[in-house]
């Protein structure tokens, strides 16, 4: 109904339902998502921001009920890198930063579990 009461007039507006993928979201305080922001602090030489978006990923709420294991979305690309544009780059200092931080995930995400705060 949005789509049509702004549409200029003339205009024929005919919506349709690609995908129906389940909203998901990890709690801010989840011991995984910490393990990926000190990894990303590492890799990146400062804390992430958490923005809450990953785009149309309905993937991400099947993969967690799957597994039973928190899913995290760790992107290492900045907003005016065009991502899925014609355009579309990664400055090479986000690739290798972005390479220091994944491989330091995977130890945060063992020292966690070692520490029965992952699941």
């Amino acid at each position: 109904e949005v789509a049509r009461a702004v549409a200029p007039r003339g205009a024929t507006v005919r919506l349709t339902r690609l995908h129906g993928g389940r909203p998901w979201s990890l709690p801010a305080n989840a011991p995984a998502l910490r393990a990926a922001m000190r990894a990303m602090a590492h890799g990146f030489g400062r804390p992430p921001l958490l923005t809450r978006e990953g785009g149309s990923n309905p993937i991400v709420s099947v993969f967690q009920e799957a597994l039973g294991a928190p899913t995290i979305l760790f992107g290492i690309g900045a907003p005016g890198e065009n991502a899925h544009a014609p355009d579309e780059h990664l400055y090479l200092d986000h690739f290798r930063s972005g390479m220091r931080a994944a491989a330091r995930l995977y130890e945060e995400l063992a020292a966690a579990a070692s520490a029965g705060r992952c699941g």
